[in-house]
C-alpha cells in the first residue's frame, strides 16, 4: 500500500491571516475559507463587491492548473453570487456560504460547487423579493393616512367641505403635520427593518400601523403640550407664522419621538432668551 504524505499549506497561503495584507496590499479582515492551495478571505474595502477575493497557490503548477481549471467552471456563477450580496439583509451569512462554496469548488467538487451557488443567488433574489414587498406594506399605512387627510385638508380649505369648526379644523391640521413625519420616519427607517419570511404581509402592515399610531400621538402630546403654555409658549397664536411653527413642531416630533426631549429644550431655551 502507498503511504499517503499530508501535505502542508503554502507559504503564501500561510500568509493570508486577519491584519495582514494580501498580494494587492489590501489589509485581511476575515479569513472565511482557507486550503493548502488556496484561501477565500475578506479585504477592507467600501466596495461591497470586491471584498470576497481568493487567491491560489499551488503545491506545483499541474495542482495549481487544476484548481484554476475549477475555479473558472464556476467563475461566472461566483461573481454573479458574490455581485447579489448586497442583496441580502442577513450579508454575514450569505457572504460565508458563498465564500464556503467557492471553496468546494477549489477542493475539486465544482459541479457541487455550481449547483450549490445557483441555490444561493435563488434565496438571495427570493429574499431581496419579500423584502422590497414587506417595505411597500410597511410604508402603505403612513402615505395611505398622510395623503388621506392631506385630500381632506385641501377640500376643507378650498371648498369648505366638509363642515367643521375652526378647532377641529386645527386637530386636522396637526394630525397631518403627524402624520407626514410619521411616514418621512417609516421611509428612513425601512431599511433597518429586518424582513423574515415567516412573517406575513400583514404583520408588516400591523408595524407600520403602529409607527403611524405613536407618530400621531407625539403630535399629539406635542400640541398639548404648546397649547397649555408648557412648552413654546410662543408659538401660540393666530398670525399664519405662529401656526406654521406648530404643525413645524409638530410633524419633528412625530418623526422621531427620541429626539423630541432635546429638540424642545433647545429651541425653547433659545425661544427664552429672545
Amino acid at each position: 500500500m502507498t503511504e499517503r504524505v499530508k501535505t502542508e499549506a503554502t507559504e503564501k497561503i500561510k500568509a493570508i491571516k486577519i491584519g495582514n495584507k494580501d498580494a494587492l496590499g489590501y489589509l485581511i479582515t476575515d479569513v472565511l475559507a482557507v486550503g493548502n492551495e488556496y484561501a477565500v478571505y475578506e479585504i477592507e474595502t467600501e466596495d461591497i463587491n470586491k471584498k470576497l477575493r481568493v487567491y491560489i497557490d499551488g503545491l506545483d503548477d499541474e495542482s495549481e492548473q487544476k484548481i484554476l481549471k475549477d475555479y473558472i467552471e464556476v467563475k461566472q456563477l461566483y461573481i454573479q453570487a458574490k455581485g447579489l450580496l448586497y442583496r441580502s439583509s442577513n450579508f454575514g451569512m450569505m457572504k460565508n456560504r458563498v465564500a464556503h462554496a467557492l471553496s468546494t469548488a477549489l477542493s475539486g467538487n465544482a459541479e457541487l460547487a455550481a449547483s450549490e451557488f445557483k441555490g444561493l443567488i435563488g434565496e438571495i433574489n427570493k429574499e431581496y423579493k419579500r423584502t422590497f414587498v414587506g417595505r411597500i406594506y410597511y410604508v402603505v399605512p403612513g402615505y395611505v393616512l398622510m395623503l388621506f387627510l392631506l385630500c381632506l385638508s385641501v377640500f376643507q380649505t378650498c371648498y369648505g367641505w366638509p363642515t367643521i369648526c375652526q378647532e377641529v379644523k386645527e386637530w386636522l391640521d396637526v394630525a397631518l403635520a403627524a402624520s407626514i413625519g410619521g411616514a418621512f420616519s417609516l421611509t428612513l427607517n425601512v431599511k433597518n427593518m429586518v424582513f423574515a419570511q415567516e412573517i406575513t404581509e400583514g404583520v408588516y402592515i400591523a408595524y407600520g400601523l403602529e409607527r403611524i399610531s405613536i407618530a400621531l400621538l407625539a403630535g399629539v402630546i406635542c400640541t398639548l403640550g404648546i397649547k397649555s403654555e408648557f412648552i413654546f409658549a410662543n408659538l401660540i397664536g393666530e398670525s399664519p407664522e405662529e401656526v406654521w411653527g406648530l404643525l413645524f413642531v409638530v410633524s419633528v416630533a412625530a418623526f422621531s419621538e427620541k429626539m423630541v426631549p432635546n429638540l424642545m429644550k433647545n429651541i425653547d431655551a433659545k425661544a427664552q432668551k429672545v
